[in-house]
């Protein structure tokens, strides 16, 4: 037998076993043991639930500055190499509920856009976002074109743009604290200091990592700062509609901020 083939055998074997063990846990299993989503930490009884375009990749490199034991080239290295559910023993499955449990959300407004700029306008566009509505064109036109292009059945194309809500591995409630990433220094510091780790640490996130400028500066997409620019009363409330779960849920509000 093929070692690639024995390799994924045993991995659906561990799956299988996590889903057994941990039934009537609460746990989202598809969201939980998607290679993506979820970052274990053992020896600090940490779950950081990722989310893409919400801080992800800044957090997750922030957490291994301070907590990891090894450097990586990059970002992508890194995330290889994170510990996801497949890789735990069965003694620390049954410990998950003992973890502190947490996650960084995004104002929908902005991770949308932040999505659009960097996945379809970026200088690095990967081929199979090539034929998106609204690829290459970073204008409100194109990115009109991107968010009629979610509002028509795309928005499960990608998790890049999937509700914040539907990604997550367990209830809201059952999270020990949920983020913000427009408040992520502050709120970094009590998740930390709430797990006897200094909180002046979270000061490091007030700039983007190393990770994310070594390729281009063109992948700080500064969405924030740009919705004036791209956004109409069209896809506010196309944005607002699609995402309304999110806004409820994290408490953000559907009124522009910069309106």
């Amino acid at each position: 037998m093929r070692r690639d083939t024995v390799q994924k055998l045993r991995k659906e074997i561990r799956l299988r076993r996590n889903r057994f063990w941990l039934a009537g846990s609460g746990i989202n299993f598809d969201n939980f043991e998607h290679k993506h989503n979820v970052s274990i930490y053992p020896r600090y009884k940490l779950i950081y639930n990722r989310m893409k375009k919400s801080g992800n990749t800044t957090i997750t490199a922030f957490l291994n500055d301070i907590i990891g034991s090894d450097t990586y080239e990059n970002a992508r290295e890194l995330k290889k190499c994170l510990v996801k559910p497949e890789n735990l023993t069965f003694r620390q499955l049954l410990d998950l509920k003992n973890y502190y449990s947490f996650t960084v959300v995004r104002n929908p407004y902005y991770r949308v856009l932040s999505a659009y700029l960097e996945k379809l306008t970026g200088q690095d566009v990967r081929e199979k976002y090539n034929d998106l509505p609204g690829s290459g064109d970073s204008s409100a036109d194109g990115f009109t074109a991107f968010v009629q292009f979610l509002a028509d059945g795309g928005i499960y194309h990608n998790r890049h743009w999937w509700p914040q809500a539907d990604s997550l591995f367990q209830a809201v409630d059952n999270f020990s604290y949920i983020g913000r990433l427009e408040n992520i220094v502050e709120d970094m510091g009590r998740i930390l200091s709430e797990n006897r780790l200094d909180p002046e640490l979270a000061l490091r996130l007030a700039k983007p990592h190393d990770y994310e400028i070594q390729k281009s500066e063109t992948r700080i997409t500064s969405a924030q700062r740009r919705v004036a620019e791209f956004y109409s009363d069209e896809t506010i409330a196309l944005v607002a509609s699609l995402y309304t779960k999110d806004f409820e849920v994290f408490g953000y509000t559907k009124d522009p901020e910069w309106m």
